[in-house]
């Protein structure tokens, strides 16, 4: 009786704790669709009861094929709208499942659980391929003909474990049904509340991108690679040095499924992740209906839901983070494990340079285990080997293009929090470690790229109190691994650059201990606690939807898939760089050039490789800029904020003129002409040893005489492509 009390009395704390969070994300609603913010104060708590009454009353057949039915709900509408796209990631999986069960069968790693070979096969067949692509894309090959034949020659050469996939797919099926999962009530609440989360990631991954990162950078090197067929760092795009594994991927889907089928390529990293965090539940020692809690939980988890969505390689590293964190923990004494545990850390490696983080967690584990091995000298040679085959060749490739193997960063970034705050741009500094806790829940734009003040919802402070519960002794020293590795990646994490989608499963792995907990906490207290833990956790749930609607739907999305709009008029209407982008389309000329101030969504320019972008929050420092562009390259168009066209036109250097062509109320488009005689923008884009593009010595000079105007060391990101881009741009 005693601990009921406790519980009503912390849920009931946290209830009024949980009222301001929950009516400014009402007044968030009402500021940009009034009708919408009406509709989310009666939808909200319905969902709560529906989710209630669904957990109770879901008939036995539908508990039974859940999992299924969710698979089904979230593959319907794509396949209704993007039917090519859809079809072309179902082959790349189809060739990644086939040639990793092939090489993992043939190693001896698949044993009795169905999911453990779905997940680990999928996982080690995309590693290999992104591998594969890296080698083809250097010898020029990234074309439809050679693309395809490393598909079908991963197809061909597992063409009798392609198979295996639908056994394995019934009987995860059927483990569930014979499961306590398919009879629990928290994971009814969790079932719910995953088909309604699935709405708006569908429509997400579905429409047009609109992310910055995914205009800026992912998709647009994706596309360079396509077109160009090679492996070529873009011209004015410095992010293209750093590991490409996650835009090789895209660059294969796109010669078939267009832009599409490239960022349908998320959404299926985002469910194998998911599916690997359960596989980590089971090594914890959590029940299979705990598992399902933890999950659905982390899908809810507002900044994990949009940074899966949409198109961004965080997904496809923490895919490759958790298979390496389970693939430890599932080791024992068996080296075979912690081989291929370092396997998908290296291909981890490959994503993006920010696997450093778990890099040095996994390797303190690693270091732990390597005493208890048969040939520890022999073992850690064989680790460093695999490593070094498939992560080191990305910061050789920028070694020969550039004297710096991490270009355009600097190795001393790895180890940033050595310089005192003071010293470091605002947008770098970190968090004080008591701080971060709260930054994250409660401090959303400090941690995540989010309008949200809790882009990590309130699960983690709702049911902490069940880790006072856990007693299980099952899993006992995968849970003793997994503390460690998470207290290291805190420590290292937050010392440097504490952006919450950098540390997705670490903070995965804390939603599925507390899971465990909230489980062992209901079996302590009576039914009518037991329901105000359940209420509690719908409500997470329903309160955690409402900064994933912000963050992922607008209203033209809905005029979108209702058929009312087409893409592009989605687009316009959304996008406010697009519309100088789409009338460039039609009237810039194959090998013409355009400076850009202001619009950076090169995935829509005519050609990502022949557009430079300052993405500048000070359109004054654009201007005071623009003539020291003018005067070294010759460029063909001009893009300029509306408001600002005719300064611009003021500030050009002697012997250019420039027309405009197009003009909205954001951007104006301007036809250049300059004086005979100067080169090609590209060809000045060699960069030195230092990791600096020379062709802005010019720019780089102005800089130094002015640099409070250029906003040096200070939250200005204009200064991207003439000096070395911001850690948090990995």
């Amino acid at each position: 009786m005693r601990v009921g009390g406790v519980t009503l009395a912390w849920l009931a704390a946290w209830a009024v704790l949980f009222v301001d969070p929950v009516q400014r994300h009402f007044a968030a609603f009402d500021d940009s669709a009034p009708l919408f913010g009406s509709l989310i104060r009666i939808v909200a708590p319905a969902l709560v009861g529906a989710s209630l009454l669904y957990a109770w009353a879901r008939p036995r057949w539908l508990r039974r094929i859940e999992p299924a039915a969710l698979a089904a709900l979230a593959a319907a509408p794509v396949l209704v709208w993007k039917p090519l796209a859809a079809l072309t990631v179902l082959v790349l999986a189809a060739a990644a499942f086939a040639l990793g069960h092939l090489v993992l069968r043939r190693l001896g790693f698949l044993e009795d659980d169905p999911l453990e070979a779905l997940v680990l096969a999928a996982g080690c067949g995309f590693a290999l391929i992104s591998f594969a692509l890296f080698l083809v894309g250097l010898l020029g090959g990234l074309s439809p003909g050679p693309v395809g034949l490393l598909t079908l020659a991963a197809l061909l050469a597992g063409r009798r474990d392609l198979p295996a996939c639908i056994p394995l797919l019934r009987r995860s099926v059927a483990a569930w049904a014979a499961s306590g999962a398919a009879t629990s009530f928290p994971a009814g609440v969790s079932s719910f509340f995953a088909a309604v989360f699935i709405v708006p990631a569908a429509m997400v991954a579905l429409a047009p991108a609109l992310a910055h990162d995914a205009l800026a950078m992912h998709l647009p090197a994706a596309r360079f690679y396509v077109e160009r067929h090679a492996l070529q760092p873009l011209p004015f795009l410095d992010y293209s040095y750093y590991p490409q594994s996650f835009e090789l991927l895209m660059a294969a889907q796109w010669p078939f499924g267009g832009q599409a089928g490239a960022q349908l390529l998320s959404p299926l990293l985002f469910a194998l992740t998911l599916a690997a965090l359960a596989l980590v539940g089971k090594t914890l020692g959590l029940s299979p209906a705990a598992r399902w809690v933890g999950v659905a939980s982390v899908f809810a988890l507002p900044f994990v839901h949009w940074t899966g969505s949409v198109v961004k390689n965080d997904l496809a590293l923490a895919l490759f983070a958790a298979l390496a964190l389970y693939c430890r923990l599932r080791s024992a004494d068996d080296s075979r494990w912690l081989r291929l545990s370092v396997f998908f850390l290296a291909s981890g490696m490959a994503v993006k340079y920010t696997a450093t983080f778990v890099v040095a967690p996994m390797g303190a584990l690693y270091l732990w285990r390597l005493p208890r091995l048969r040939r520890p000298v022999r073992e850690a040679l064989l680790w460093v080997g695999l490593f070094s085959v498939f992560a080191l060749g990305w910061p050789l490739r920028a070694y020969l293009l550039t004297g710096n193997p991490v270009h355009p960063s600097q190795m001393s970034w790895a180890v940033e929090s050595l310089r005192p705050n003071e010293m470091r741009p605002v947008e770098t500094r970190s968090i004080p470690y008591w701080k971060i806790p709260w930054t994250i829940h409660f401090d959303g734009p400090n941690a995540f790229e989010s309008p949200s003040a809790n882009p990590m919802g309130f699960f983690l402070l709702l049911f902490v109190p069940g880790w006072l519960f856990r007693r299980a002794a099952t899993g006992r020293a995968a849970r003793l691994a997994t503390l460690v590795f998470t207290a290291l990646f805190f420590l290292y994490w937050g010392s440097v650059w504490p952006i919450i989608r950098y540390a997705i499963v670490p903070l995965s792995a804390l939603v599925l201990m507390t899971a465990g907990g909230l489980a062992a906490w209901r079996e302590a207290v009576g039914p009518r606690v037991r329901l105000a833990l359940d209420v509690a956790l719908a409500a997470n749930f329903a309160f955690c939807l409402m900064p994933a609607l912000i963050s992922s739907v607008n209203g033209p999305q809905l005029e979108l898939f209702a058929g009312r709009i087409s893409e592009r008029e989605y687009l316009r209407r959304t996008l406010i760089t697009y519309p100088a982008l789409e009338y460039l389309s039609s009237a810039a000329k194959p090998r013409d050039w355009i400076l850009s101030i202001g619009a950076n969504s090169g995935a829509y320019a005519p050609d990502p490789g022949r557009i430079r972008y300052e993405n500048l929050t000070d359109p004054d420092y654009g201007l005071l800029v623009l003539p020291d562009y003018l005067r070294i390259a010759r460029y063909d168009w001009l893009i300029v904020p509306a408001d600002r066209a005719e300064q611009a036109l003021e500030r050009l250097p002697d012997g250019w003129s420039c027309e405009e062509r197009f003009r909205d109320d954001a951007l104006s488009v301007c036809r250049l002409s300059g004086p005979p005689g100067l080169p090609e923008p590209a060809q000045l884009t060699a960069v030195s040893p230092g990791g600096y593009d020379q062709n802005c010595g010019q720019v780089a000079q102005l800089v130094e005489r002015s640099p409070e105007k250029a906003g040096v060391g200070g939250s200005n990101p204009s200064l991207a492509t003439i000096s070395p881009l911001p850690f948090d741009s990995f």
